[in-house]
């Protein structure tokens, strides 16, 4: 037994040397972060200082130490092992993207409008598409196509777009007047549920002219320019704008970059999208299509080596690590003017913008510095909206009052389940239905 400990605590001490020879190296080069110092030299040192004086330890302690470094190591990377799994389980497969294309299908893997974001010559962001020379951005996904775009539960969803590239039935498109336009990112949208558990399919049971414009990882610059692309042309009694916490302020730091984005807070501005869905379809398919033909995938001997070096776990940490020291930032003056645009649009025609506040399973699956951070992030928000003039649904005050709240997601990194999806629109039923009249808001009429 003496002689296993001291095998398993020298391949230990090896395994230690190794990663601080790599942190000195890091050091010295200047390749390392702040946070990395403190992975790559500080952890490994302590742990080589331990081990050596374990050596001089009897028989009986080291033995008990060489098992507790074996519990910890398999801990660790059966930590790995799960958070591998599961960033994959998020990845939609571009085999089975393929496979439907070779079956006669026109599916596509869901297109991120951010996505056709890269830097240009002269800064700032632009979009890698453009008609004869002039840049444009598609808010949408390609029409009447299978859109492949979650994969929270280890298997693919498969959404049918409609004539527009958004998820609704074509008789929406045709109604002589609608009465609800939602808008907002994939909650929105619906992903990750069947096309009648989510949200805005609930929202429909009682108002059936209702247009869900929510496409996936929008944020408030993206999602002026639906209201305005989209939703405008309609004049929607009610606009419902979607608010996720999880992510919508980081989606506006990076669209902020976009001078394209940016004009949607000129009154008049607008891409045309409506009418150039041919165009759209075109350059989006050729774009995805070689995009997804250039795609190699990782061979088996990349991911051993990733999973042996926990580079996923390594990640966390360290996204933790700089999550705890760097304040998120929040471009409120930004956010007040595109709410402010998107109400002024929705006025002018007679409509009225209800602003719906969602919340992130961060709050209860994360820590209690996630949970603060986010109930100051609602408090901010509201008061913006409050100030704005803005009816106010807060999603988030009721999954808070509600037993187990964390029931209403799949996992920690999962969207809504069905539950979930479906207080979310009660929540918003509930508030659009009682105070229409006795406020002055536009009446939806019977559904």
């Amino acid at each position: 037994m003496n002689k296993l400990a001291n095998v398993i605590l020298s391949l230990g001490l090896v395994f230690l040397l190794a990663i601080l020879v790599y942190g000195i190296q890091g050091w010295i080069d200047g390749a390392l972060l702040t946070e990395e110092i403190f992975l790559y030299l500080a952890v490994p040192a302590a742990g080589v200082v331990l081990l050596l004086i374990c050596f001089k330890l009897d028989r009986e302690k080291k033995a008990s130490v060489a098992l507790c470094f074996v519990a910890v190591g398999g801990a660790v990377y059966a930590a790995e092992a799960y958070l591998v799994l599961s960033e994959r389980r998020n990845e939609v497969e571009l085999d089975f993207v393929n496979e439907l294309r070779r079956q006669g299908d026109n599916a596509y893997p869901f297109i991120h409008p951010e996505a056709l974001l890269e830097p240009g010559p002269d800064g700032g962001l632009r979009s890698v598409l453009n008609i004869d020379g002039l840049e444009f951005l598609p808010l949408a996904q390609i029409s009447k196509s299978l859109s492949v775009a979650c994969n929270e539960l280890g298997e693919n969803m498969v959404y049918q777009m409609d004539r527009h590239g958004f998820r609704n039935s074509e008789e929406t498109w045709t109604a002589e007047e609608i009465d609800i336009a939602a808008i907002g990112d994939s909650f929105v949208e619906g992903d990750c549920v069947g096309p009648e558990d989510n949200m805005i399919a609930w929202v429909k049971r009682s108002y059936p002219k209702t247009l869900n414009l929510g496409v996936g990882g929008t944020g408030p610059l993206e999602q002026l320019g639906i209201l305005k692309e989209y939703a405008r042309p309609f004049r929607p009694k009610i606009v419902t704008w979607v608010f996720y916490e999880g992510n919508d302020w980081s989606n506006l730091e990076s669209a902020k970059e976009s001078p394209l984005l940016l004009r949607y807070l000129e009154p008049g501005f607008t891409q045309g999208l409506l009418q150039r869905q041919r165009e759209i379809d075109q350059k989006l398919a050729d774009y995805v299509l070689d995009r997804m033909a250039k795609a190699v995938p990782e061979p088996r001997s990349g991911q051993l080596d990733s999973f042996l070096k926990l580079r996923t776990l390594r990640t966390r940490l360290l996204w933790a690590r700089h999550k705890e020291r760097k304040e998120r930032h929040y471009d409120v003056a930004l956010f007040e003017a595109i709410l402010t645009a998107a109400k002024d649009s929705v006025e002018s025609w007679g409509g009225r913008l209800h602003f719906v506040y969602l919340p992130s399973a961060a709050r209860y699956f994360g820590d209690d510095l996630d949970r603060e951070e986010l109930l100051t992030m609602q408090r901010r928000v509201r008061d913006l909206i409050t100030r704005l003039d803005i009816a106010f649904i807060d999603v988030a005050a009721v999954f808070e009052a509600k037993k187990q709240p964390e029931r209403f997601w799949f996992h920690p990194n999962s969207h809504y389940n069905e539950e979930g999806y479906q207080l979310a629109a009660q929540t918003i039923l509930n508030a659009l239905s009682a105070p229409l009249d006795q406020s002055g808001y536009p009446s939806l009429g019977g559904s």
